[in-house]
């Protein structure tokens, strides 16, 4: 079974939710799955209905109703959290893939919500060097001659009539010939574009990889920042 069918099978579990049967087993799953408490405690909210069936044999015309009301509102319920949170399961589940073996087996990682687990993964990620390296030596692609640029002279800004490259959908090879872009900041780069936001400007630049304003502007003049038509603008 290749990856795709994997995740296939592996996001069956919102269509399951429209039988209204097994929710219990169901969000547990889709809890420990994304290592996510709210999954957690829906599935509890199903198990406390099943203990709440045993009162039905009880024949009491108003227990049996409340408990017949709230499988029903449990359903929809059920139904629309299912498919209202299963873009930001997606999400969660990419960004799971980003930690390590430590952070995944800390339990805390269930009371973070999304915003915190994609800020901890920003934070956790190794910083590109290049803002203590005083020259930057690059080969420009029009010439074999390299440009050096030089922390001395604010100004030298030097124009790039090259292929640009698409920052945010080129791949990771492309990427790293950018100049001042290590590995660790395609890692970087191919994070946000899973996340999402990807990059808009020569501001993403600096907030996102950590690159001084001399170099992010360096940067701009090789960069596309326009987006494929199915990613997001």
């Amino acid at each position: 079974m290749n990856s795709e069918n994997k995740k296939s099978v592996s996001n069956l579990w919102v269509f399951l939710t429209a039988f209204g049967i097994f929710n219990v087993i169901i969000f547990y799953h889709a809890g420990i799955k994304s290592k996510s408490g709210k999954y957690i405690k829906v599935g509890h909210f199903y198990l406390l209905l099943i203990f709440l069936s045993i009162f039905i044999n009880l024949n009491i015309s108003f227990i049996t109703n409340t408990v017949l009301f709230l499988y029903l509102t449990g359903y929809v319920f059920g139904l629309l959290f299912a498919v209202k949170t299963f873009p930001s399961y997606k999400k969660r589940l990419i960004m799971l893939r980003q930690l390590d073996t430590n952070s995944l087996n800390n339990k805390k990682i269930y009371l973070m919500s999304n915003q915190n687990l994609e800020d901890l993964i920003r934070n956790s990620l190794p910083v590109s060097l290049e803002s203590t390296v005083k020259t930057s030596v690059f080969t420009n692609s029009d010439n074999s001659k390299p440009d050096i640029y030089t922390e001395n002279i604010e100004d030298e800004y030097l124009e790039y009539n090259g292929e640009k490259i698409k920052i945010n959908s080129d791949s990771e090879e492309k990427l790293a010939d950018l100049p001042f872009i290590t590995k660790e900041l395609v890692r970087k780069i191919i994070l946000e574009r899973k996340l999402g936001s990807g990059f808009r400007n020569e501001g993403d630049l600096r907030n996102k990889l950590g690159l001084n304003e001399r170099n992010a502007k360096i940067l701009e003049r090789r960069i596309d920042f326009s987006f494929e038509d199915k990613q997001q603008q």
